[in-house]
């Protein structure tokens, strides 16, 4: 056989060179490539959900957004919202009133009548802001009084604290009421001794301390929870795990008690200015007629929610969202029903929908946040002047310049949040709302015995790298 007749043997066997490529379905979408931002979510690995907004404040201009309109968990960076709604109502130099009002008459230094603790709502009272108050009383003349020393708080209703699925013993989940001594916060200190530990509460601040008996606490021989708590009819009852002591420290625990609290500290230091009174009775209302003796005003409101943003103070949060209700409503109102209220200001002031809060802290995590809606609220022009003052500028540098950053962040068990401002490099101001959470995560967490459930610190640190790099990558935009 010829060498042509061979080839084309081997062709014919071989079959075609090329197999031609079936149609495609008419159906058939390709899948478009993953933008950058929506790797960056992929590598973070926070499973559950992620949405962000970002704008131009000026232009009003959308540089990007990702499941923008869906509702989540904001945590604490609703405390810009409240801070501005607090600003919005009350005004930046307001200030909250604690009064010392006396019934009856003076007569010499004894006031022939009763003594009345009278709380203003003030998130800033301290010790030492009693002290001040039982000496006003000193130098007045008052050496005793022959009625009965009484507490009144209930210009801001009472709860016995702001989220129930937080763990017993955390400070920054402590009773709200019209007096809020030390944050509603007993100072806990024990001392390692033969045999045991030297356990002690009181309440400190600067200049004054008093010990305090309205909460017990002793050490207990167990394992696995640190601490417990029991409401004895009117006294904080705790118990702690020795275990879990040690040489020795100190740290605050919430008290359920806040106004039998002050009034027993109140008690201590005006004993501690000379001035003898009696045991301290709650009530509920105050009387008919009364007068002035003492008084102090907290610092301003602007002053007060520089420092709600910068440490982020639950109680805070709590009594300025209430007070600026009260002021709405012309009455108090449970702080359940004072964040609604909010809602109804956010869209009766910027026309936004989307913002559904259950509180004015963001400890608890049913409230919702659409992150279009936040962050079309903050870029209005009297939001962002209101709020920057507010807030500590952080300036992060990159490849093609200076980043400049006014934000709030938040962050609970598998839910982290970061909202406010950025000047980019090259002087464009956007407004933008980044929210993440795992609720699966958190369901199967035990929130109410931990501080800090397995794994929830690394999920926390993966979702601010998110939150940085999001950022990072609109700055080249």
């Amino acid at each position: 056989m010829s060498a042509a007749a061979l080839s084309a043997v081997v062709a014919k066997a071989a079959g075609p060179v090329q197999v031609p490529v079936p149609p495609l379905r008419p159906d058939y979408v390709p899948p478009k490539p993953k933008q950058a931002f929506e790797k960056m979510i992929d590598e973070a690995r926070l499973d559950g959900k992620t949405g962000f907004y970002v704008m131009d404040v000026n232009s009003g201009e959308v540089l990007q957004e990702h499941k923008a309109h869906i509702g989540l968990p904001p945590a604490s960076v609703v405390k810009a919202l409240t801070a501005l709604y607090a600003i919005d109502v009350l005004g930046g130099e307001h200030r909250f009133e604690t009064k010392i009002l006396g019934t009856g008459y003076l007569d010499g230094g004894t006031l022939n009548g009763d003594l009345i603790l009278c709380g203003g709502g003030d998130p800033e009272l301290t010790t030492d802001g009693l002290g001040d108050l039982s000496k006003q009383l000193v130098e007045l003349g008052v050496t005793s009084i022959t009625g009965k020393l009484l507490v009144w708080g209930t210009s801001l209703p009472f709860s016995d604290r702001i989220d129930r699925n937080q763990p017993e013993h955390v400070a920054y989940n402590p009773a709200i009421s019209g007096i809020m001594l030390n944050r509603n916060r007993i100072r806990f200190e024990w001392v390692r001794k033969s045999g045991g530990y030297d356990l002690n509460l009181d309440a400190r601040s600067g200049r004054y301390t008093a010990d305090v008996t309205v909460a017990k606490i002793s050490a207990e021989e167990r394992m696995g929870t640190v601490y417990t708590y029991n409401d004895l009819g009117g006294t904080d009852g705790w118990s702690v795990a020795k275990a879990a002591l040690g040489k020795g420290g100190a740290r605050w625990l919430p008290t359920r008690q806040p106004l039998a609290y002050a009034g027993e500290v109140f008690r201590a230091v005006a004993d501690q200015n000379g001035l003898i009174l009696p045991e301290a009775e709650i009530v509920e209302s105050l009387p008919d007629e009364s007068f002035i003796m003492a008084k102090r005003e907290s610092p301003t409101l602007a002053k007060i929610l520089k420092d709600m943003l910068k440490y982020s103070y639950n109680l805070t949060a709590e009594s300025v969202g209430m007070a600026a209700t009260a002021k709405r409503l012309g009455r108090p109102v449970s702080y359940v029903n004072s964040a609604k209220e909010m809602n109804r200001w956010t869209r009766e002031r910027f026309g936004v929908s989307g913002i559904e809060m259950r509180d004015h802290s963001g400890l608890g995590d049913s409230s919702r946040i659409a992150p279009n809606s936040l962050a079309t609220l903050l870029a209005d022009p009297w939001s962002r002047e209101t709020l920057v003052p507010l807030i500590k500028l952080k300036a992060v540098g990159l490849a093609n310049g200076t980043v400049k950053k006014w934000a709030k962040t938040g962050t609970l068990h598998y839910a982290s949040g970061l909202a406010g401002y950025v000047e980019m490099p090259n002087g464009r101001l956007l407004s933008f709302a980044i929210f993440s959470v795992d609720f699966d995560r958190r369901t199967r967490a035990d929130l109410k015995g931990s501080e800090r459930p397995p794994g929830a610190k690394s999920w926390a640190q993966r979702a601010r790298h998110l939150q940085n790099r999001l950022i990072n990558h609109w700055a080249t935009l």
